[in-house]
């Protein structure tokens, strides 16, 4: 039983890594396979007010998101494994899936752009509110079972200091997180919303982490001036 637990850990380990590093070129081929659909010049970026503020050849276009994604999962990959050794209980594991997700999302939003271009029926601001929506559900997710690391969580003065803080944090933020993602879909519904409903969003998860932490850490630590 224990070495059927192990394997099953030790493929599942593969699995995420693989997923990491292939998911870009999966982007890449899919990009590939809409190229009879595609102008010659695809938009890339949209400014508030909707309109095109960067328009790249799409050979050139094309590649953009997978090379991030490559380069992005790649080089946090190797940053997490050289800090292994700080992340704690089941952190690591969180860490990896984090990344899958990161690049999920990614993958998401190159279709999505590539349907724009195509002609489908489709807005930035939808693009974004669901992307939004997608890495605040996938990080409250991760925040609501993660040990201590480097990498994942709120790092502020209080939580680094004090373990329980810590935890306390980001089963709160995690809680935020996830409610925050439906929250997102509005912008979905009513693109005219999405830019107002995800910075808003994300600045009230921050504001209320800081000053939660720095309260349970005075009540924890009442002589720590």
């Amino acid at each position: 039983m224990g070495i059927v637990k192990r394997g099953r850990k030790t493929t599942l380990r593969i699995g995420r890594k693989a997923a990491i590093l292939g998911l870009p070129m999966i982007a890449l081929a899919l990009g590939v396979l809409w190229l009879p659909w595609l102008p010659d010049q695809l938009d890339m970026h949209w400014g508030a007010d909707g309109r095109v503020t960067l328009r790249a050849p799409t050979a050139v276009a094309l590649l953009i998101v997978p090379a991030i994604g490559a380069l992005l999962g790649f080089g946090l990959l190797a940053l997490g494994h050289r800090w292994r050794s700080r992340f704690e209980g089941n952190s690591f594991q969180l860490f990896e899936r984090s990344l899958v997700g990161l690049q999920c999302a990614l993958l998401i939003v190159h279709l999505a752009v590539l349907a724009l271009n195509a002609g489908f029926a489709i807005q930035p601001e939808m693009i974004g509110s669901l992307v939004a929506a997608i890495a605040f559900f996938g990080a409250g997710l991760l925040m609501r079972d993660a040990d201590r690391n480097p990498l994942l969580g709120v790092r502020t003065r209080h939580t680094l200091a004090d373990a329980t803080v810590w935890e306390a944090t980001d089963r709160r933020v995690s809680l935020w997180l996830r409610l925050a993602a439906c929250v997102c879909l509005l912008g979905v519904i009513r693109p005219d919303w999405a830019l107002y409903v995800i910075l808003g969003s994300a600045l009230l998860i921050a504001v209320d982490a800081h000053f939660y932490a720095a309260r349970l850490y005075r009540e924890r630590h009442p002589d720590d001036g």
